[in-house]
């Protein structure tokens, strides 16, 4: 049975390689037209696919995950509104 893992990278934002995915490719000295595309496509990849592997989640680990994704914000660390302590794995 696999264990849902809310500590280290985890405990700031559900989807971290999405994250790091996303920072990687916005931090950059010059936006030319075809990486602005790039970054359009990765962000409306990420839109679809995060609702997708949400719902696959919440399926493998059930309230545990309901509860996690309350408190713990998706891609975007450090949001005002989701700024609650997690200790699910206690």
């Amino acid at each position: 049975m696999p264990k849902l893992v809310t500590s280290g990278l985890f405990q700031y934002c559900r989807h971290p390689l999405y994250t790091a995915t996303l920072l990687a490719l916005t931090i950059t000295p010059v936006m030319s037209f075809d990486h602005m595309v790039i970054v359009i496509y990765t962000c409306l990849y990420m839109s679809i696919g995060v609702r997708y592997e949400e719902r696959k989640l919440v399926g493998l680990f059930g309230n545990d995950y309901v509860q996690y994704q309350k408190c713990v914000p998706a891609i975007v660390p450090f949001t005002l509104t989701n700024s609650k302590d997690i200790s699910l794995n206690e």
